[in-house]
């Protein structure tokens, strides 16, 4: 049963739109779809691949990070890092980040100073001195690890130092000499002088106590053997 419209300018619903463009619009609404069908096949995904200082953008159908590095042909070394870890499931927009890292070792050396030693000596006048022994520089070996990010330093590190050379010290004698009173000897006298922390050297007086010479200038008699010729020509110590 139909109702009258009420109001005169009451218009039948079906006139509102007219009834040729309903084939357009369901044509309109096709082609939308299709369209969207068409720009983005179903498990395609558009990402972004940031490795060995390129950017690229990638329309892929890898289902996990580390299926996009294959797809992409990179190979990664024993230290590189990738963000997101390579299990991470690709998805739509993401950002993948291959870090290339290297480790080296650098191997230098540096001299070691050599220190001096003064040592005391009653041959010498005071005020007076002279090198026993010329001081040399020591070698020293130092190993540094080395880490670098895409070509760029990020960390270092003394990992190992070795001494390939030990310094030997500069001997310095420093007068200690006493003013003595003369006294007269006669004959040859051949006697041990030192003390533990310089050594022990042979020493040699004949005529007076003020005219003495030290026959040995190393320190290292031992003061086990000592004993002169009968001539005073030779001596026989042991070190």
């Amino acid at each position: 049963m139909k109702r009258p419209c009420p109001s005169p300018h009451c218009q039948p619903t079906s006139s509102r739109f007219p009834a040729p463009l309903w084939p357009l619009l369901i044509l309109l609404l096709l082609g939308s779809g299709l369209l969207g069908c068409v720009s983005r096949p179903a498990g395609r995904h558009q990402v972004t691949l940031i490795a060995d200082g390129q950017t690229r953008q990638i329309t892929t159908q890898a289902t996990t990070v580390r299926d996009l590095l294959a797809e992409a042909d990179i190979t990664l070394g024993p230290r590189d890092r990738v963000q997101p870890p390579e299990y991470m499931p690709l998805e739509e927009g993401m950002t993948v980040t291959v870090v290339r890292v290297e480790e080296r070792q650098e191997v230098t050396r540096r001299p070691i100073p050599y220190e001096t030693q003064v040592l005391r000596d009653a041959s010498i006048p005071v005020g007076e001195s002279r090198v026993l022994a010329p001081g040399e520089n020591g070698v020293e070996e130092i190993i540094t690890r080395v880490v670098y990010e895409d070509g760029v330093e990020v960390e270092r590190r003394v990992v190992q130092r070795r001494i390939v050379e030990a310094p030997k010290p500069q001997i310095v004698l420093t007068g200690a000499q006493e003013q003595l009173r003369r006294v007269p000897i006669s004959g040859t006298l051949v006697y041990i002088s030192g003390s533990e922390e310089v050594g022990y050297n042979a020493w040699l007086m004949r005529g007076t106590n003020t005219a003495r010479r030290r026959l040995t200038d190393d320190g290292r008699l031992d003061r086990r053997v000592f004993a002169p010729s009968p001539d005073g020509r030779w001596l026989l110590f042991t070190r």
